[in-house]
């Protein structure tokens, strides 16, 4: 028998994905995905990996998606081009836990996002504002368990000039498994998906 044992005291978790940079202008970053905890490749004897649980399995969770930048240009002699920037995405829960995204640095500067955890999610940071005249989008927070990453949140500016949100990252899986190893899992906490398939 293929047996995995699993501490009172033990973790494997995947890692968080990064939040997605703020666009400064044009369109936010996409958040990275989360990796995944425990792959099984090797297959039992008797058919069915035993995976005895006393601890945690977890999944890493997708990063939040940056802001999408916006602009506006004044009309007029001497009008000038106001440039708003967006928010940084949030990190995904994991270990380690994914980064904060940074905002945007072009004129009305977006704010960065916040770092994940091992059990909790980083925030999308706020867009900037340029005297309401272009907004930047707030950055997407980022996944956890029981809770998705977002995506960036589009920009707004004059003449259609707002830029798109970044994509959010996905997650990974608890566990996954190679094609045709089948397995059992029992006590502990498992937290996300364990159908993955492939193993790399």
């Amino acid at each position: 028998i293929f047996r995995v044992d699993i501490g009172s005291n033990g973790r494997i978790v995947g890692a968080g994905g990064d939040g997605g940079k703020g666009g400064s202008i044009g369109s936010g970053e996409g958040g990275k995905d989360g990796t995944s905890g425990l792959g099984l490749e090797q297959a039992s004897e008797n058919g069915t990996v035993v995976v005895a649980n006393n601890g945690l399995i977890s999944a890493g969770y997708g990063g939040g998606g940056g802001g999408g930048g916006a602009h506006d240009h004044d009309a007029g002699k001497g009008g000038g081009r106001r440039r708003k920037a967006s928010g940084g995405g949030g990190g995904g829960a994991g270990l380690p836990a994914g980064e904060k995204g940074r905002g945007g640095t072009k004129g009305s500067q977006g704010s960065n996002g916040s770092d994940g955890g091992l059990n909790s999610a980083g925030s999308g940071g706020s867009g900037g504002n340029n005297d309401g005249e272009a907004r930047g989008g707030r950055g997407g927070h980022g996944g956890r368990d029981g809770q998705n990453s977002e995506s960036g949140e589009r920009g707004r500016g004059g003449e259609g000039s707002g830029s798109s949100g970044g994509v959010r990252g996905f997650n990974g899986a608890a566990i996954r498994t190679r094609s045709g190893v089948n397995f059992s899992v029992s006590g502990g906490t498992v937290r996300g998906s364990i159908t993955g398939s492939g193993v790399q």
